[in-house]
């Protein structure tokens, strides 16, 4: 291919006629065209010869070798098959995997993966390189199939029919409505063989895509002038001056003028020796921004020593002065291959360049890499409407990334002899539709499998390859956050609030052809915190075992409350969400409930964990308890404080008289009916279950007091109703003694149960109560008299002994 990087096809004529009609004239004239790098013509001799010997191997795989050096990738696959199928002795190994690269280059992958591997399966290791293009080849041809099942549809390529000639036309440059382009049709005017004229390319320029012509400012009519680029202040213009030296070969220099005005320029002015080499070829260049140093940079292209391959991208910088550094290989983006062709784009800070060294559809392939903080990142393959299986060259891209030009000898350019489809390269233009991207990112919290919407979380979009922060958003209540996007970009999404574990996921742009929206959800886990929460005796500050621990999160009422049980010990461990507020509620059997409200912010926090005690005071009651009593009962006129009767006693005579009471009552029969009911009988079941309550707690070695008061209506004088009121507790303490066949008694004899009256008669008788003895629908019947004569067992205590 060192044709395409000389920028010239040599045109050969075939001269059967010329060398009479012996074999060996043609052998001759052959070999001779091969030392002048015609191959076309070395080709058309080997026909001529091989008719007089069909039977000649080696005429057949060099016939094939210079068809293929000539680019008719058909005419060449038909010679090495008939190599591959002819050679038995296995003379000529490399012809099989020529074949398959003739396949591939036509875009016949599957059978050039069939040659490939067959290669492989053969000769791998036999020729170092051989083996490692076979592989590199086949990956490529893989890739290719996979690439042509989902085309970029939204770029059009259009071939230039006007500006293309049957000759080759490349490095096209749009400038201020201008396309710059070199045309290699021009012949030498003053050839040194006037038979044979070298053909020589010129600078054209072309208006509104028309046939372009010739600039006569900038083009040497005796030498080689293409290849156009302009500084970034557009106030200089480099180009390449190339020779013939031998044969078909050239060497090429770098040249540039100053811009005086459109069309006009300053005098040539050729480029220093140490970037211009003596021996080797300077071509190709292109002209960049720094975007760190914001210096200019100048790339080309050369075959000189230092490289790495054969043709490598080179770099020089640029001061104000234009003085040039010394050149430096772009080793991050060549290969062992051919590199050609740069061209910088400023806004974007991407380098374009052609490659036969990357994985591609065939030959050369269009590549691009950004630089990012001084450095060339990922390499990157160009769309397969772009790229195709035959050479892809001089991709150059307007500012706004909607056009583009590039050369091409693909099938559809034009040919100098339609029946050897080789030859030439045209220019094509690319056209991208905008491609609009957006992106919502949902923010959600991950609840124990289940997900909700997270209102007032902030997302931030960032540049995966240059680590810059292209927006941020913050949404106070909505869960949607949303963005623009660009096309054939790697992002982070990363999603964070207060108190939650900030996420990340990445999303590519790449590869996507219409626009689109993507929805990203991320959910994230709220920051947690260990609460431990310890239950312990108010009292005697002991540990408490046996306790029920439930939280409540207040601050996210959605949330199930969580209780846990110890039945052995006094320590509860819970995972709560940092910046929550929570309601943490203990109670234990014979203890009253404690709730205490813990907001995590402004509790202290030792290595992720916070401590919560938790002091419960003993009760067995969570109200106090009401036993009712007939008028003047038990022990009608006594002035005595004690009686022999138990509460149940009264109770069982004082319920046997609900129909009087319902009679006489001045209250509504429905109202008696219900206190009787659930006042009267309610307050004596719940005795019983609260005598069974104290046993237990006695039994398990406790000591209790209960706290009693009687209550009396105000129908007697007040000193009697005293002496009243403490006869009822009398019988409430007789119903402790008697309970469950004494059960108490050892413990009221041992003072392990007190019991410690503090009853009030009637002093404590509402006003509305009355105590007139000639109206007893109220004073003895009345509701509110019947509620005045009671006994509350209103507290019990431990007894702490010391």
């Amino acid at each position: 291919m060192k044709k395409i990087l000389y920028i010239i096809i040599f045109i050969g004529t075939c001269a059967g006629s010329t060398f009479g009609q012996t074999y060996s004239a043609y052998i001759k004239a052959a070999e001779e065209a091969v030392v002048q790098k015609n191959y076309y013509a070395a080709y058309q001799y080997l026909q001529e010869a091989y008719a007089f010997d069909t039977t000649r191997l080696d005429l057949a795989f060099e016939s094939a070798e210079m068809a293929r050096m000539y680019d008719a990738y058909n005419f060449a696959e038909k010679w090495y098959s008939k190599v591959v199928e002819r050679d038995e002795n296995n003379e000529y190994p490399t012809a099989t995997y020529f074949l398959g690269e003739m396949q591939q280059r036509q875009g016949l992958y599957q059978k050039a993966i069939n040659n490939f591997n067959i290669y492989l399966s053969e000769h791998e290791g036999e020729d170092e390189y051989f083996t490692a293009k076979a592989k590199k080849e086949l990956s490529s041809s893989e890739f290719s199939i996979d690439q042509l099942e989902n085309p970029d549809l939204s770029v059009e390529v259009k071939h230039l029919g006007a500006v293309n000639t049957q000759f080759s036309e490349v490095g096209a440059l749009e400038k201020d409505g201008e396309l710059f382009y070199s045309s290699l049709r021009f012949q030498e005017e003053k050839p040194k063989d006037a038979k044979n004229p070298k053909y020589l390319a010129k600078i054209l320029v072309s208006e509104n895509e028309g046939a372009g012509e010739p600039d006569p400012a900038l083009n040497d009519d005796s030498r080689i002038t293409s290849h156009t680029t302009f500084s970034s202040k557009s106030n200089k213009i480099f180009y390449t001056l190339c020779d013939y030296t031998e044969g078909n070969e050239i060497k090429c220099d770098l040249y540039y003028r100053n811009v005086e005005s459109k069309g006009k320029y300053g005098a040539p002015v050729k480029l220093p020796d140490y970037i211009n080499d003596a021996t080797y070829t300077t071509t190709q260049p292109a002209v960049g921004i720094d975007p760190e140093t914001n210096k200019e940079i100048l790339y080309f292209v050369s075959n000189r020593p230092g490289g790495k391959g054969k043709y490598d991208i080179w770099y020089t910088i640029i001061d104000d002065n234009m003085n040039m550094t010394q050149p430096m290989n772009l080793d991050s983006i060549n290969t062992i291959e051919n590199d050609a062709t740069p061209f910088f784009h400023n806004p974007s800070n991407t380098l374009y360049f052609s490659s036969q060294g990357y994985q591609g559809l065939g030959g050369y392939d269009i590549y691009r890499a950004e630089k990012i903080n001084g450095e060339y990142g990922e390499i990157e393959h160009l769309e397969n409407q772009v790229n195709s299986s035959y050479d892809d060259i001089y991709y150059t891209i307007n500012n706004d990334m909607l056009t583009a030009h590039f050369s091409s000898n693909r099938e559809s350019s034009m040919y100098i002899e339609d029946a050897i489809e080789a030859c030439c390269f045209d220019i094509f233009k690319a056209k991208y539709e905008p491609v609009n991207l957006d992106l919502n990112a949902l923010t959600c919290e991950e609840i124990g499998g289940n997900q909700k919407k997270l209102l007032g979380a902030t997302v931030v979009l960032v540049n995966a390859k240059t680590g810059e922060v292209i927006d941020s958003i913050m949404n106070a209540t909505d869960d949607a956050h949303r963005f623009e996007l660009e096309r054939n970009k790697e992002y982070l999404i990363i999603a964070k609030k207060e108190h939650f574990v900030s996420d990340t996921v990445t999303l590519s742009t790449k590869k996507v052809y219409k626009s689109k929206t993507f929805t990203k959800k991320i959910c994230l886990l709220a920051k947690t915190l260990e609460l431990d929460v310890f239950t312990f005796d108010k009292a005697t500050r002991r540990d408490l075992a046996g306790a029920t621990v439930t939280i409540e999160d207040l601050t996210d009422g959605t949330s199930d409350e969580i209780t846990d049980f110890n039945a052995d010990g006094n320590d509860f461990t819970f995972t709560v969400k940092e910046g929550h507020s929570y309601k943490i509620t203990a109670n234990r059997p014979n203890y009253n409930t404690e709730v205490v409200t813990l907001n995590t912010l402004e509790a202290e926090v030792v290595d992720g964990r916070i401590r919560q005690d938790i002091y419960l005071s003993f009760g067995l009651l969570s109200k106090p308890i009401a036993l009712h009593f007939d008028n003047d009962k038990p022990n009608s006129k006594s002035v005595a404080t004690k009686t022999k009767l138990d509460y149940a006693s009264t109770f069982e005579s004082y319920y046997k008289r609900k129909d009087l009471f319902v009679k006489r009552a001045a209250d509504s029969p429905e109202e008696i009916e219900n206190f009787f009911e659930t006042e009267v009988k309610g307050g004596y079941d719940t005795l019983q279950i609260f005598m069974g309550l104290i046993q237990e707690v006695l039994d398990s070695g406790e000591s209790l007091e209960i706290t009693v008061r009687g209550f009396t209506s105000p129908l007697a004088s007040s000193a009697y109703n005293l002496y009243l009121g403490q006869r009822r507790v009398s019988s409430v303490r007789n119903e402790l003694r008697k309970y469950n066949d004494g059960a108490l008694i050892p413990y009221l004899d041992s003072n392990k149960l007190m019991v410690t009256d503090i009853s009030y008669g009637e002093t404590l008788v509402p006003e509305q109560v009355s105590d007139s003895s000639t109206n007893q629908k109220k004073s003895v019947y009345g509701l509110d008299a019947s509620r005045e004569r009671r006994v509350e067992i209103i507290g019990v205590n431990q007894i702490i002994v010391k």
